[in-house]
């Protein structure tokens, strides 16, 4: 409809099929999961599309380079193996169907979630495992649900506990978690970020120091 209102051309990834197989083989080299390769081909069309010209050298020195240069982080991130914790800003339906199709299975998933009060969060809480235990929680700011209001959106026998810290919530998780379980934190990029910002504030002043 906006490209119609403004008689703007559309183009769909599954169009551009050089740019696609591109990104589709760099992804599957770097381990990255299907739904970043996709962002990963959009990015290289629209450079296509612009006529910007960049080597296949330089796009692989850019994404695994990509925190460093962007500090965006806490995207299907890794923090530890055996219980596999994985960390991931989705938080609306579609993205966090995305993020469980790359989520090994588990007999167990431990998910430690916090939801922006403008999330439909009934129906995100459908979305997950039935095999899921979850773990309530919040971050700081007043857009954030408290974890005691999310007891309402998830079954009573499925929710481990209520926390107003996620680091404690993340802590019980972690040792809750058997080995061969899955520790899944998401739901808000706030909630990565309060979760990160060590790392982060960490990383800027590694960063600063060198100037």
């Amino acid at each position: 409809k906006e490209s119609k209102k403004k008689k703007a051309p559309l183009y769909h990834l599954w169009q551009m099929t050089s740019e696609r197989k591109l990104a589709d083989k760099l992804g599957e080299n770097m381990n990255m999961p299907l739904f970043q390769r996709h962002n990963l081909g959009i990015a290289i069309s629209a450079l296509s599309l612009l006529n910007i010209d960049i080597s296949t050298d330089t796009i692989i020195r850019s994404v695994s380079n990509l925190k460093k240069n962007t500090f965006f982080y806490g995207r299907y991130e890794v923090l530890g193996e055996e219980p596999l914790t994985i960390l991931d800003v989705a938080h609306n339906i579609t993205a966090i169907k995305f993020l469980l199709k790359e989520v090994p299975s588990a007999p167990l998933y431990h998910i430690i979630c916090a939801f922006s009060r403008d999330r439909p969060v009934e129906k995100i809480s459908k979305v997950f495992p039935e095999n899921s235990l979850f773990y309530l929680t919040e971050y700081r700011g007043v857009r954030s649900f408290k974890a005691s209001e999310l007891l309402s959106f998830f079954p009573t026998n499925k929710v481990y506990g209520v926390f107003d810290d996620p680091l404690r919530a993340v802590n019980i998780a972690t040792r809750n978690a058997s080995r061969n379980e899955v520790l899944l934190i998401t739901g808000s990029f706030y909630l990565v970020a309060t979760l990160l910002e060590p790392r982060i504030k960490g990383e800027l002043g590694e960063i600063k120091s060198l100037k």
